[in-house]
C-alpha cells in the first residue's frame, strides 16, 4: 500500500493563548504534534484530526482551507482563527472541486470544439470561459 493510500488526517494544531492555529496533513496527528512541538516556544494543543481516505484527499481539502482562509494566514500553515472557523468549514464538506471543475469544463469544450474559442476569448475578456460568447 503506497503513502497515498493509508488513511491521513487534516490536522488543526492550536497554539495556546496566541489566536493562531496550524492547518496540515498527517498520517499520525499526535505524533505530528509531538514534532511541531519540539520546536515550538508556544504550548500546542491538537484541536482537531479530520479523517480522510488517503493522503491525497487530505490534501485536497487542505489545499481548499488555504484558498479559502488565504487572507488570515499569518506565515506557512499558521493562520490568525478559530478552531471553530476550521471545524465548521469541515463539517459542511469543504472539498477540492475548482481543479475538477476546470478539467470537465476544458473536455467540454474540447468535445464541443470550443476550446480554442475559449482560449481566445479569455486572452481578450469576451465571454465567460468561451461558453457564453462575447457580452
Amino acid at each position: 500500500m503506497s503513502g497515498a493510500e493509508r488513511a491521513a488526517f487534516v490536522d488543526v494544531v492550536a497554539a495556546r493563548g496566541s489566536g493562531l492555529i496550524r492547518i496540515g496533513v498527517a498520517r499520525d496527528p499526535a505524533q505530528r504534534l509531538r514534532e511541531l512541538q519540539v520546536g515550538s516556544p508556544l504550548q500546542l494543543e491538537l484541536a482537531h484530526a479530520h479523517a480522510c481516505p488517503d493522503r491525497l484527499a487530505a490534501e485536497a481539502i487542505v489545499e481548499e482551507l488555504q484558498r479559502r482562509f488565504g487572507g488570515r494566514r499569518e506565515h506557512g500553515h499558521w493562520y490568525r482563527m478559530s478552531v471553530g472557523t476550521v471545524r465548521s468549514a469541515l463539517a459542511n464538506g469543504v472539498t477540492s472541486h475548482h481543479k475538477v471543475d476546470r478539467q470537465i469544463a476544458h473536455s467540454v469544450r474540447s468535445d464541443l470544439g470550443l476550446a480554442h474559442r475559449a482560449s481566445r476569448d479569455r486572452n481578450s475578456g469576451d465571454g465567460v470561459d468561451g461558453v457564453d460568447g462575447p457580452r
